[in-house]
């Protein structure tokens, strides 16, 4: 996925520099502009690739859980929304997943705070660079 999102910024910066390139006004402005665009860019594909680490780390234990499910079919009973294992282990694998999907739905949600909080950011960066 990554390279694809690294292909996509690039071809969103070569356009936003084509487009700016004919309204410089001073020697220095467009590359002072491509520069925090770069900067804005770097920000979000390292943010992207945490979420998207989080995303791969969440989806592997919704896949152990599903699998641990699949193999133990008609073993289990369901209980007020609680699955009862006869096995130890079997319930020890499948909460050690539950656990593992929890926390990687935690760090999803942080980081998409922290996503729309570097959005914010690059917005007032881009507004203040407008306004010199």
């Amino acid at each position: 996925m990554m390279p694809r999102y690294i292909a996509l910024i690039k071809a969103e910066r070569d356009s936003i520099e084509h487009d700016a390139r004919p309204l410089q006004v001073g020697s220095n402005a467009l590359p002072q502009f491509m520069a925090m665009i770069d900067e804005q860019h770097a920000e979000m594909t390292a943010l992207v690739a945490k979420l998207l680490a989080a995303h791969v780390d969440y989806y592997g234990a919704y896949e152990k859980c599903v699998a641990l499910l699949l193999r133990d079919f008609g073993i289990y009973k369901v209980v007020n929304g609680q699955f009862i294992f006869q096995a130890q282990s079997a319930a020890d694998s499948y909460n050690a997943a539950a656990a593992a999907m929890a926390e990687a739905t935690k760090r999803i949600t942080d980081l998409e705070a922290e996503r729309a909080m570097l959005r914010r950011s690059q917005l007032e960066r881009s507004k203040r660079f407008a306004a010199r």
